[in-house]
C-alpha cells in the first residue's frame, strides 16, 4: 500500500495518488508510485492552463488501467507520458474550438469588447500557444536534460523528429521575444 506520508507536492497530491493506487494491483502500485511525481511535472508543463495537473495524470493512469495492467506495458512511463500529452492536446483543441465559436458569436452580434478568451494576454504568452508535445519536448530537454534519443523514445518519435520539433518550438519562442 502507499505510504501515508505526503509527497513532495503536498497532501492533495498524495490523496490523488491514493485514488489511482486504489484501483491498481500491487505491481501497478509500485510503478505508479515511482512515476507519479515525474508524470505530474510533465503534466504541469504540457497543460499549463490546467489548475490541477494531478487530474491529467489520474486520467491518463485510469485510462491505461482500463486497458490492462501497467506491468504489461513495455515502457509504462513513456506510454503514460504520451497519454498525458494526447489528453492535453485534446483539452487545448477543445479550448481553441470554444474560443473560435465565441469569436463567431461575437462577430455576428457585433458586441464591442467581447473577448474570445483571456489566454492570449496570459503571461505565459507563446509558451501556451505551443503544442503540448512541443512543450513536453522542451521540458524533457531543458529541465530534465534528456538527449533527443531519449526524448524520441519517451514520445514515440524518431530522434531527428524530436530534434526538429524542439528547434521549431525554440525558434517560435525566440521570435516572440525578439518582437517585443
Amino acid at each position: 500500500m502507499a505510504q501515508s506520508s505526503d509527497t513532495e507536492n503536498g497532501p492533495a497530491t498524495q490523496r490523488a495518488l491514493d485514488k489511482v493506487i486504489a484501483v491498481a494491483t500491487s505491481d501497478d502500485e509500485i510503478l505508479t508510485t515511482e512515476m507519479y511525481t515525474r508524470l505530474l511535472h510533465l503534466a504541469a508543463v504540457v497543460d499549463p492552463l490546467n489548475p490541477d495537473p494531478a487530474d491529467l495524470v489520474q486520467e491518463a493512469i485510469a485510462r491505461t488501467l482500463r486497458r490492462g495492467h501497467l506491468t504489461e506495458l513495455h515502457g509504462p512511463e513513456a506510454y503514460l507520458a504520451r497519454v498525458i500529452i494526447r489528453l492535453a492536446s485534446n483539452r487545448r483543441r477543445h479550448i481553441l474550438r470554444s474560443a473560435r465559436a465565441i469569436e463567431r458569436v461575437c462577430d455576428e452580434l457585433r458586441v464591442n469588447g467581447c473577448s474570445s478568451n483571456d489566454y492570449s494576454s496570459d503571461a505565459l504568452g507563446d509558451l501556451v500557444s505551443l503544442k503540448p508535445s512541443e512543450r513536453a519536448i522542451l521540458y524533457l530537454r531543458v529541465v530534465e536534460g534528456r538527449n533527443f534519443s531519449e526524448i524520441g523514445q519517451i514520445l514515440g518519435l524518431k530522434e531527428v523528429a524530436a530534434r526538429q520539433r524542439a528547434s521549431r518550438a525554440m525558434n517560435r519562442l525566440r521570435s516572440h521575444f525578439d518582437s517585443e
